[in-house]
């Protein structure tokens, strides 16, 4: 069975305070061949929007044998007061070198409020420790894994050692067990420094 981890770009969406909505219009082009006009619809958005891979530096290449792989996913909702540590996952699922792993935090109940913004985060020792087991990629279905300052800083950190950043997961409680195959298909996009993706799980 296939689960949609993705978040549905809706019109309106702001991931990033300060930066513009996301935008969906039905418009009117003019037909250059044949004349006339016809109706299409365009996107507007910043990138760092809704699911995607956060590749920092817009040198940075996500390799198409990285997008698929197996996935682990660790059950962290209700953490909210301190930072994610790594006693909370250590006996959920074991990492193996190459594994996609996933925060739950259930945090997309809170999504187009305030409340999205002020969003579990991750230690400083977790990351280390994923580091250390050589994951792939690590994703969570909030803004990302530390908050204010220390998003971007994990995310460099991350990079800086060959894994990637997934943000704005979705639909994580639907995932059944520890263990599941993970497809993320980010968009092929040239000098950017976030990927819109569509992630999928099989269970």
């Amino acid at each position: 069975m296939l689960v949609d981890l993705t978040l549905r770009l809706e019109e309106g969406m702001v991931f990033r305070l300060g930066t513009p909505p996301v935008r969906i219009r039905s418009e009117q082009f003019f037909h250059a061949d044949e004349g006339g006009e016809y109706q299409s619809t365009t996107l507007f958005m910043p990138l760092h929007t809704a699911t995607h891979v956060d590749v920092v530096n817009k040198e940075n290449r996500v390799e198409i044998g990285r997008l698929i792989g197996p996935g682990k996913l660790f059950d962290v909702t209700g953490i909210t007061e301190r930072e994610i540590a790594v006693d909370d996952c250590i006996n959920q699922a074991e990492i193996e070198p190459g594994d996609f792993v996933f925060f739950k935090t259930g945090w997309t109940r809170y999504l187009e409020t305030e409340r999205y913004y002020v969003h579990p985060e991750l230690s400083r020792e977790l990351l280390e420790w994923l580091i250390k087991k050589q994951i792939n990629m690590a994703g969570i279905d909030a803004l990302g894994l530390g908050r204010g300052k220390k998003h971007g800083a994990y995310d460099r950190l991350l990079v800086k050692n060959g894994i990637y950043v997934i943000e704005n997961l979705a639909n994580l409680d639907s995932i059944t067990g520890s263990a599941f195959k993970v497809y993320c298909f980010p968009l092929s996009i040239e000098e950017t420094d976030a990927l819109p993706a569509r992630v999928l799980a099989e269970l």
